[in-house]
């Protein structure tokens, strides 16, 4: 009797607890509209940004994420690799007073005027979600880039 309980029991275990799923993250240089764009739209804002379609970075590029209380709010600021920091400061240097558009999960979420060459390989951005969200955005990216990592010290 015992034996068909601990079988029972045994069944109505719950799965083993995944973490949560990965995000994709992009970031677009505004451009000037023409053939070789695409028109972006910011969920609360509706901003419309005419965007290079190709990601100047990905998930790859992110090193880290956090939420950073500034004077304007709060934001994500996205730590990027060193190699990835070297194109940022030149990227920044040749785009001055362009936009850089976070998309999060194919949904372009924030976008940051950049006014002079980023050197400390952060990204800023305010995000266009309510702030209670923030944290589980990071969640998400972190154990991404969790898990990017493994995969990179595996290959």
């Amino acid at each position: 009797m015992m034996l068909l309980g601990a079988a029972a029991l045994a069944g109505c275990q719950s799965a083993p607890q995944r973490g949560p799923e990965p995000m994709t993250v992009r970031f677009l240089w505004e451009t000037v509209p023409g053939d070789a764009v695409t028109v972006v739209t910011l969920p609360v804002s509706e901003t419309r940004i005419a965007v290079n379609p190709r990601p100047a970075f990905t998930e790859y590029d992110v090193a880290g994420v956090e939420v950073v209380e500034t004077a304007l709010g709060k934001c994500l600021a996205f730590q990027l690799t060193a190699a990835a920091a070297r194109d940022l400061y030149r990227e920044s240097a040749t785009h001055p007073g362009a936009r850089l558009v976070v998309v999060l999960d194919h949904r372009p979420l924030g976008a940051n005027r950049i006014d002079r060459p980023l050197t400390d390989g952060i990204i800023r951005e305010f995000i266009e979600v309510p702030d209670a969200e923030l944290p589980a955005l990071v969640r998400r990216i972190r154990a991404t880039v969790a898990d990017l990592k493994k995969q990179q010290a595996k290959s």
